[in-house]
């Protein structure tokens, strides 16, 4: 369980001196000849060249092999809605039932709030195919949150005295055709010439997916 919000400011107070962080920009396209990227940064428009680059973007993972020219890959799209909920406890506790149509629920960091996903009613769309197309507009999907609280609450009786604060969504990038076993792998794609895809979404796996990925590029030096 962690605060994403500090652990965001951790990241960026550890890296500040080491690495050249450019919060708040946009990769818009680039060049696989020159090695550059084309990056947008409110209405300002620029290019850089790197000696490596490495997309690490996760829902936008075919994005950046259609700019480069890499082969696009067929993976499963999901758009994901999660609760934020108020509850009148104040221990931090989670709760995971499984394995089945069941829910989750945890809190959020120090906030004081708790993060409620149910199995099959946090999943409001899907799309299996190489590009994401407008799965991630959340304006035309409409919110389940009346019924992912009311299934999860048969489970979790103390879910009648929740107050959603707000739905969060997201735009889960999996493996297709995998329910069977519901594998979550991380990968790591050499595509030769300093570019580098990490195909992954889950915190826990980060640091080691990172000091592989770090050998590999020291190995090609």
């Amino acid at each position: 369980v962690y605060d994403p919000i500090l652990l965001r400011g951790l990241l960026v107070e550890k890296s500040k001196d080491k690495v050249d962080v450019k919060l708040d920009h946009e990769i818009i396209g680039g060049d696989k000849d020159t090695k550059t990227l084309k990056i947008k940064n409110g209405d300002k428009e620029f290019e850089e060249k790197f000696d490596v680059i490495i997309n690490a973007t996760y829902s936008h993972f075919n994005t950046f092999n259609k700019w480069f020219d890499f082969p696009m890959q067929e993976v499963q799209y999901d758009l994901m809605e999660l609760l934020v909920l108020k509850l009148p406890i104040k221990e931090k506790f989670g709760m995971l039932i499984l394995d089945g149509h069941f829910c989750t629920i945890l809190p959020i960091g120090e906030q004081g709030t708790f993060v409620l996903g149910h199995v099959k009613h946090t999943m409001l769309k899907r799309l299996v195919a190489k590009e994401m197309e407008d799965i991630h507009n959340n304006r035309q999907i409409e919110s389940n949150r009346d019924v992912i609280l009311r299934e999860s609450t048969k489970w979790m009786p103390f879910l009648k005295d929740a107050k959603v604060v707000k739905s969060m969504y997201s735009t889960r990038v999996i493996k297709p055709h995998r329910e069977h076993d519901d594998a979550r792998p991380t990968e790591i794609t050499v595509y030769g010439d300093g570019f580098y895809s990490i195909f992954a979404g889950k915190v826990i796996t980060a640091v080691k997916t990172a000091r592989e990925l770090a050998q590999k590029v020291k190995d090609d030096e």
